[in-house]
């Protein structure tokens, strides 16, 4: 009976997947046919409707080449500019490198973790951490090992 209960339920899960499938492959039939209806319908229009959609698509992509000319200006301003405070510069490489150091240290305690299950105790004096310091309730300082 276990047996084909299973069975059955492996058969559900292939026909469920199947289904999904075949929903997702309707979904982009009914926005190809939609696409075809939309076309069909404006070779069938009069030209002088034709013309006036050719005009305010051209419209169009004249008003969005403008906005993209203007963010490319408005970029080219931003990366000439020089950075705010090179303090600030310094500080915020001084941490991005700390913070990858740390993620290796965590990185490396989970991996000896994994290899001494047993708590064997790898460290034997931890610095004392100053208590004022902010911490998750995990204990740790970024929240980020274990």
């Amino acid at each position: 009976m276990p047996q084909r209960l299973r069975q059955a339920e492996e058969c559900n899960d292939k026909w469920q997947n199947e289904n999904l499938k075949l929903y997702q492959d309707n979904r982009q039939l009914t926005k190809i046919l939609e696409q075809q209806n939309e076309r069909l319908k404006f070779v069938a229009a009069p030209d002088a409707t034709k013309l006036a959609i050719i005009e305010q698509l051209q419209a169009e992509i004249r008003v969005l080449t403008a906005e993209r000319a203007e963010l490319l200006r408005n970029n080219e301003a931003l990366v000439a500019r020089p950075p705010v405070d090179p303090g600030y510069q310094q500080l915020a490489t001084h941490y991005q490198n700390l913070s990858e150091m740390y993620q290796l240290a965590c990185n490396e305690l989970r991996s000896w973790k994994k290899r001494f299950p047993s708590g064997i105790n790898i460290v034997t004096q931890m610095p004392q951490a100053d208590p004022s310091t902010t911490r998750h309730s995990s204990g740790d300082p970024m929240g980020m090992c274990f």
